[in-house]
């Protein structure tokens, strides 16, 4: 296609003084390294192969958590899905991506955002290792790809649906046999900014708390020029002296208690009559506008 279907931007860039277009200088780049045939490859090695099962034998007895193996959300995953917990070598995937400038220089308008899967199959002193962190996607550009970021991750995403539905048929050296591997998505890891990207949500202003939303305690500092989030002493106990003391904070006591993080179904219910268009957003259309496209459609593009 030589432009998008939706927003009918070109495929091609425009020259910034003609703005015509430059054939075969495409407008954005993604490099994306298909993760499957990779996921194949591990299976490979007898070695990868008993490493990648490590998880389902060699969990915490003492209650401390060494690995994500101990953790609670893992319990679960394994109780709602025992069909995909039945297979040890089914692989439990992270997410990380953050923007990073590649030549260290702040002052270069360039930017890139690597995403990274992390195979939290094998033990905590390999999983993390630089060997075993799968680089699959990078996205180059002037700028972070903000709420473009579901585009770019689109292939990715296909990927990761097939490997958790269908799954790929691969050959285990270690087992000596094949067997259909399956891909689940436990998680992703970014900080504070790059959660923002991510998911869409807001991270800054006054209501940059992803938990309290629209009730988030903002306040506006006038000669700073910034926000500041307050309400933090309603995360202490009841009775707790933090909360009656007024000369350390704002001058004002606080009373009841903090929000606590939504659960799924209550952010479905939320968002379900939100629409998210994804990428760029769409050139609005007002009533000049309107008028003009009407006298084209009746009288022709010469009309004045």
């Amino acid at each position: 296609m030589e432009s998008c279907p939706r927003c009918s931007a070109s495929k091609w860039e425009l020259d910034k003084r003609s703005g015509e277009e430059k054939k075969g200088i495409p407008a954005k780049v993604l490099r994306y390294f298909p993760i499957k045939d990779r996921l194949k490859l591990m299976f490979r090695s007898k070695r990868m192969g008993e490493d990648l099962r490590w998880h389902f034998s060699n969990g915490s007895e003492d209650g401390i958590m060494r690995h994500p193996v101990d953790f609670v959300t893992w319990a679960r995953v394994n109780n709602k899905w025992p069909e995909f917990d039945a297979d040890p070598r089914n692989l439990r995937l992270g997410l990380s991506t953050d923007g990073m400038n590649p030549f260290s220089m702040q002052n270069t308008k360039y930017t890139t955002w690597p995403v990274l899967l992390v195979n939290y199959n094998m033990a905590p002193t390999k999983c993390m290792k630089a060997d075993n962190i799968m680089l699959t996607m990078l996205i180059p550009g002037s700028t972070a790809p903000s709420n473009n970021i579901d585009v770019y991750l689109a292939p990715l995403i296909e990927d990761l649906l097939d490997m958790w539905i269908e799954g790929i048929k691969v050959y285990d050296s270690f087992m000596k046999e094949k067997f259909t591997l399956r891909a689940m998505l436990l998680w992703s890891i970014s900080d504070y900014p790059g959660l923002g990207t991510l998911f869409g949500c807001k991270v800054k202003g006054k209501q940059g708390c992803n938990v309290c939303g629209k009730d988030t305690p903002s306040r506006w500092l006038k000669y700073s020029k910034k926000y500041v989030y307050l309400g933090n002493r309603k995360r202490l106990r009841n009775g707790h002296p933090y909360r009656r003391q007024k000369s350390w904070f704002d001058n004002t006591i606080e009373n009841g208690t903090a929000n606590r993080i939504q659960t799924s179904a209550e952010i479905a219910e939320i968002l379900k009559v939100y629409k998210n268009y994804f990428g760029r957003p769409l050139e609005k259309v007002t009533k000049r506008k309107r008028s003009e496209v009407i006298l084209e459609e009746v009288y022709g593009e010469d009309s004045d």
